[in-house]
């Protein structure tokens, strides 16, 4: 079942309507929640432990909101409204040793309208009981053979651990560098330093428009992007 004022124009919020008295079944108050062309549901499975929503989470969910795909009453995806990406966040119950969370997924890229939603990577998690965030991570990745600039494995997670280093100067590049950023990268690899470069026409410290910072094997740095186009490290000793 599903809720939605089809009459409002596209961007418009549509209001809920169903009277606060009105008690709603666990499994089917999906609400339309934006009429654009990706659209934003709220729902609740909260009894459910069946299908998509309950597998990926590994919790029953108690709320959820998804953008631009709808998810049925057994707790399945449904196709893309458009061809862009989806989000996911839910809010989970903390069932057994589990604690409540607030967690957000996404998916990259894009596909065509009604194809499904992709797989969806956890962004971020919040544990409602000790106020710890879990953030996103890319583990076991491989810098570009040769290095350079751009080219290499794309950069999309909060943590990133890189375990192969095939020879000295083999390198990532960083996503754009937006104000309030932060990255941390690992060079887990067995030898060899990794270039680490910025997105093209950015900066990392003082050391130009475009130039690469060497880290060492075994060692950890952390951005910090307090204006556009410029990262600021920390280095590990």
């Amino acid at each position: 079942m599903s809720y939605s004022n089809p009459g409002l124009a596209t961007g418009n919020i549509v209001p809920n309507t169903i009277p606060l008295s009105t008690p709603l079944n666990p499994n089917q108050d999906q609400i339309q929640i934006s009429t654009d062309s990706s659209i934003m549901r709220e729902g609740c499975q909260a009894i459910n432990q069946t299908g998509q929503l309950f597998t990926l989470v590994g919790d029953t969910v108690m709320k959820y909101w998804s953008h631009n795909f709808a998810i049925d009453s057994n707790g399945n995806f449904l196709g893309r409204d458009d061809p862009g990406p989806c989000s996911l966040m839910v809010w989970t119950e903390g069932t057994g040793s589990s604690a409540s969370s607030l967690i957000m997924f996404s998916t990259s890229g894009t596909s065509t309208t009604g194809a499904p939603p992709g797989t969806f990577t956890k962004q971020w998690a919040i544990d409602m009981t000790t106020g710890l965030i879990q953030s996103s991570v890319q583990n076991g990745l491989t810098a570009k053979a040769g290095g350079g600039q751009g080219g290499g494995p794309t950069i999309g997670s909060k943590i990133v651990r890189v375990t192969t280093v095939a020879t000295a100067a083999d390198s990532i590049t960083l996503p754009a560098a937006l104000a309030g950023n932060e990255i941390t990268v690992i060079n887990a690899a067995a030898a060899n330093a990794m270039n680490i470069f910025p997105a093209t026409g950015e900066q990392i410290n003082i050391l130009g428009a475009n130039a690469a910072l060497s880290l060492a094997v075994n060692k950890t740095i952390t951005f910090y992007c307090a204006v556009a186009g410029q990262w600021n490290s920390i280095l590990t000793a």
